[in-house]
Order: structure tokens, then sequence, then C-alpha cells
């Protein structure tokens, strides 16, 4: 009988497998965002913050990552006005302080490939601030930005990206 309960219980040891932990996200990751990128729909991670260097104005990042770890790809929205409204996104210049926004894309640690706000289409490229409550430090915004390919990441990846529709609602964190 004892050997019967012995290879009862190795035999339900070894028959029960256990699934891989899913790697969560990188901490300050916060909230939801999505858009239509080229007419396709897009998901992404919001991390949001206030600026290092002037500590008033606001940065989203909003990044997609493969199996929730391995960086894809990251759009920046930087120092976007703490204030309710909307306003008209700037192709990033350097040491230009003015709302902006990036795209690259990543193989993990990597830059693969980086994008351009595509300035002849400035009429879509706007950013807007629909919620921030200054207590528990939550946001929420939506955009539309078109870019073009500065170094393209892959073969296949297309000239242009054209986010519309898009949206986010994040939480500041401490940088």
């Amino acid at each position: 009988m004892k050997h019967i309960l012995f290879f009862a219980l190795i035999f339900i040891l070894f028959a029960c497998k256990k699934e891989p932990a899913k790697p969560s996200l990188p901490d300050g990751y916060y909230g939801t965002a999505s858009a239509e990128r080229n007419g396709k729909p897009w998901t992404g991670h919001p991390a949001c913050w206030v600026d290092l260097i002037d500590h008033t104005n606001l940065v989203v990042e909003l990044d997609s990552f493969w199996q929730d770890f391995y960086l894809k790809e990251s759009l920046i929205i930087s120092d976007i006005p703490p204030r309710l409204g909307t306003f008209r996104v700037n192709r990033y210049a350097y040491g230009v302080d003015q709302l902006d926004a990036s795209l690259s894309m990543w193989d993990a640690d990597q830059p693969m490939g980086e994008y351009d706000l595509l300035e002849s289409d400035s009429s879509t490229n706007v950013v807007s601030l629909t919620a921030y409550d200054t207590i528990t430090k939550e946001i929420k915004g939506v955009f539309n930005l078109s870019f073009i390919v500065k170094v393209r990441p892959y073969s296949a990846y297309p000239d242009t990206f054209r986010l519309k529709n898009g949206q986010f609602s994040g939480k500041l964190i401490k940088k």
C-alpha cells in the first residue's frame, strides 16, 4: 500500500505541469493606450512623467512590447503643457523646447529604426490633454500623429505611420 501511495504521489507531481510565469511590464507603466495605425488597431503601455528639465511640462511615452517584456516600439510625446487643451505637435529638434513627438522601433534594448513627425501633415499632428487630476496624478488625452521614415527598421516597414483616433490614460510617475 505504501508503494502505491508513493507512486501515485510521484505521478501527480510530474503530471501537473506548471505554466511558466508570464513576465510583467517593467516598473513605471500604468494605464492604457490605443490608436488606429495605418488603419489597423494598435495598443501601447503608457509611462507618464513630469519633464525632468523644466519640471513643468508632461511627457507621455507609449511603448509596445513583445511578450510584455521586450521593447518593440516607443512613441514619445514631450513637453505637453500641464493644462487641458489641444496643442499642435512639432517635429523633434535637438535643443529646442517645444511640444514634439518621435517614434522609434526597437529589438529589446537595441534601436532598429526611427520615424520623424511628418511636417506636411501639421493639421493632424495634435495632442489634447482631456483630463489632469493634480491629486491622483492621473492624466488622459487623445492624439493624431503622422510620421515618415528616417531610418527604416525592417525592409517590410512602411514609409509612413499615421496614428489616428489615439487615446491614452496614465498616471504620472516619479523619474
